[in-house]
């Protein structure tokens, strides 16, 4: 029997093959592109959740002598905002807390279908999270409330760019796969 193309002919003349067991052709082991992509979204977009979750747990501030988490330092500017701040303090820390649950519908989405409107809308809400933590450290540092701590919001908004980010991939849905 005369060898097929696939199992290392090239042209009519055979060549070394690389399937030693013979089982070429037997089995389809490739994965489509876009089944690769949304494996992709999903893993990238998992990291850049947990980044962001670690970002939320590490210093945003330091006040009163100690380092303070995201949620600590969002608790502080709420409760200073009774005083003689602005009303944006009191709205900055009250919305402190939407970008995580942003966030996670965003992350949530790279596992749905990656057609236009799904991608545009987990970008936008990683967009607006991002907006929101940009705020709340602006506002904490424009108004005197706490010595702005780097670490914690850059890790955090990485993590918020990598969502965004791997949400934009076309793809198909991995729950359908």
């Amino acid at each position: 029997m005369r060898p097929r193309p696939s199992d290392g002919e090239i042209g009519g003349s055979p060549t070394r093959s690389a399937d030693v067991h013979g089982f070429a052709g037997r089995f389809d082991t490739t994965i489509p592109a876009m089944t690769d992509r949304a494996v992709v979204a999903v893993a990238g977009a998992s990291g850049g959740l947990a980044l962001t979750v670690l970002g939320m747990f590490l210093s945003w501030s330091r006040i009163g002598g100690r380092n303070r988490s995201g949620f600590e330092t969002a608790d502080v500017a709420f409760a200073l905002s009774d005083g003689g701040l602005p009303d944006i303090v009191e709205w900055i820390g009250r919305w402190w807390y939407a970008p995580p649950a942003l966030l996670l519908v965003a992350w949530a989405l790279t596992f749905a279908s990656g057609n236009v409107v799904v991608r545009i809308l987990g970008a936008f809400l990683s967009l607006v999270a991002v907006v929101l933590w940009a705020a709340f450290v602006w506002a904490g540092g424009n108004y005197g409330l706490f010595t702005i701590r780097w670490f914690g919001p850059i890790i955090s908004l990485c993590g918020a760019f990598l969502i965004g980010g791997f949400g934009t991939l076309p793809r198909r849905s991995v729950l359908s796969a």
